[in-house]
């Protein structure tokens, strides 16, 4: 089981190289097809200061967050809603995902955002994080790894 935890680590790292290689394209426009920007947030393509292609959402005033997901509380931009791993907003009170077993699962409520989780074992039972796929994929269940041709 251990060899198979570090395979698919691997895969998932080779994946995310790729994905970084495609964002240096020579034709940047394509970078946007995969983004989601919620909440009304378009894409746009930036240059870093090394000179990469970046997709990047920008937010209308009042969300934040890689893809404009979290909200603002009031009229701050500081303060955002934000739920445990597995857990509902608004009142993050509605667990809608726990733990079957160690590895990666589909987060059916925010692939759309890049999202998915990871479960492993912390001696007691499992630990449920979120974690984010590279810009423009979304975790496939098929494959337990990030893909760029995946759709939700």
């Amino acid at each position: 089981m251990g060899s198979t935890l570090v395979l698919t680590g691997l895969l998932v790292i080779i994946s995310y190289l790729k994905q970084i290689q495609a964002r240096t394209t020579t034709n940047p426009a394509l970078l946007c097809n995969n983004v989601f920007c919620a909440n009304g947030g378009v894409c746009n393509i930036v240059t870093t200061a090394q000179g990469v292609y970046q997709a990047q959402c920008q937010c209308l005033l009042g969300f934040a967050g890689d893809n404009c997901e979290l909200q603002a509380i009031g009229a701050t931009v500081y303060a955002y809603c934000s739920c445990l791993p597995g857990f509902y907003r608004p009142n993050c009170d509605t667990r809608y995902f726990a733990c079957p077993f160690v590895g990666t699962h589909a987060d059916t409520n925010y692939c759309r955002l890049e999202k998915y989780f990871t479960c492993t074992s912390n001696g007691a039972g499992l630990t449920l994080t979120q974690s984010v796929c590279p810009k423009g994929s979304k975790y496939n269940p098929n494959l337990s790894r990030c893909d760029p041709s995946y759709q939700c």
